[in-house]
């Protein structure tokens, strides 16, 4: 595509996905015009968009690769990585997804964002209830975020 019309080609893509808005070709074809035309940041929702479409379909080995590509794009998400480990757990990949979730819980404990380290952590609880390391860390994050009654039910 020449240059300078990426914003051209994104406007029909948009213009395509307003009557179709789980057209998951063009919401592929946005993504890269995203990427082509350096919008990385619209790529990620427009990936996410795509893993969303899939996970609703039941698509999840597509989810899986949607959500793999938004990460290549923003490595450090830590909502990236929880979307991409949900649907490795629901694929049957525990331990690969296991793995996205300690990603998600590093990047959101360096960022603080407390809240979204307590979800992750419940989330792998709910998995794993016997594991008291994990019930501990949720413990301690609850209070953390004055989530104190559900903190001592840990």
């Amino acid at each position: 595509m020449e240059e300078g019309r990426w914003d051209e080609a994104a406007s029909f893509l948009e213009e395509v996905l307003r009557s179709h808005p789980t057209n998951i070709l063009a919401l592929n074809r946005l993504g890269e015009t995203c990427i082509c035309g350096g919008d990385f940041s619209r790529a990620l929702d427009i990936y996410l968009r795509v893993g969303e479409v899939h996970e609703e379909t039941g698509a999840l080995r597509k989810a899986v690769i949607a959500y793999r590509l938004a990460l290549r794009i923003f490595p450090r998400n830590g909502d990236v990585a929880t979307r991409l480990a949900g649907a490795l757990v629901k694929l049957g990949h525990s331990e690969e997804a296991s793995g996205y979730f300690r990603l998600a819980l590093s990047i959101f404990d360096e960022h603080g964002r407390f809240a979204q380290v307590a979800r992750v952590l419940s989330y792998m609880v709910a998995r794993a209830p016997c594991d008291p390391d994990l019930r501990v860390r949720l413990a301690e994050t609850l209070l953390r975020i004055d989530r104190n009654v559900q903190a001592v039910e840990m």
